[in-house]
């Protein structure tokens, strides 16, 4: 049965015998004395027992085991990985992933809390989700058993910023100068970084719009990129100044 759900066990006695049924091998105390007995509701796998008595008093000096096994599917839990991502269009894929998924479980994912039409089945999906916030469900089943409940998976997907916009594309200095170097960023929530290398190589200033230059003695490039802080998304390239 499933998890909280209660079952009627019944048994039939040959002629001339009764039926009691117990919670132990030892009990004194039957729950019933007739050939039927409906349990409780069950959370647990449980075991109950029948004996079987001929006349009062004389009862059979072993019972008979009868096992209810309770099927109780675990509730999902879901990988963060996936859920924060960085858009370059209108919507963009994804994967989310159940973590540890347990063997014959099956796994569903829905758009609404309850109810509704089932999205996929499997230990994972990978939907195309527009900017913003999206959220799934997940539920867990095993044969006719259902979690009660299904875990929410937010998904929250932040556009890639535009290109820093320079407004000092070219800089002109004497030797043993330094420039200071300006550029903006086009949407709000957006910052500016500035570093020594198209990619990779060091962050030299965070969170700026502006940047001052050591002394210089030869021609440098620098280059500044777009940073949209919520999202944590950064700019496809990096927007190139020579001094």
């Amino acid at each position: 049965v499933c998890s909280g759900q209660s079952i009627a066990l019944s048994a039939t006695a040959a002629s001339g015998t009764t039926l009691a049924w117990y919670d132990s091998p030892t009990s004194t105390t039957a729950l019933s004395t007739a050939g039927n007995y409906s349990t409780p509701a069950l959370t647990a796998t449980t075991t109950y027992y029948i004996s079987v008595s001929r006349t009062a008093g004389c009862e059979s000096d072993k019972r008979i085991p009868v096992t209810v096994n309770v099927i109780n599917p675990v509730l999902p839990t879901i990988s963060t990985v996936g859920t924060t991502i960085c858009s370059s269009g209108a919507t963009q894929a994804t994967k989310l992933s159940v973590i540890n998924p347990i063997p014959g479980t099956t796994y569903s994912w829905f758009s609404v809390e309850s109810g509704g039409i089932v999205l996929a089945t499997g230990d994972s999906y990978t939907p195309t989700v527009p900017t913003g916030v999206t959220n799934f469900y997940v539920e867990a089943t095993i044969g006719s058993c259902t979690t009660p409940t299904r875990t929410l998976v937010a998904v929250t997907s932040t556009p890639v910023p535009a290109l820093a916009t320079v407004l000092t594309p070219s800089v002109s200095i004497q030797s043993g100068q330094n420039a200071t170097l300006t550029a903006s960023a086009s949407g709000s929530g957006e910052t500016l970084d500035w570093y020594d290398a198209p990619t990779g190589g060091t962050k030299l200033l965070a969170n700026s719009t502006t940047f001052t230059t050591p002394i210089l003695f030869a021609t440098k490039t620098y280059y500044v990129e777009s940073n949209n802080i919520a999202g944590g998304c950064l700019s496809a390239t990096r927007k190139a100044i020579t001094v």
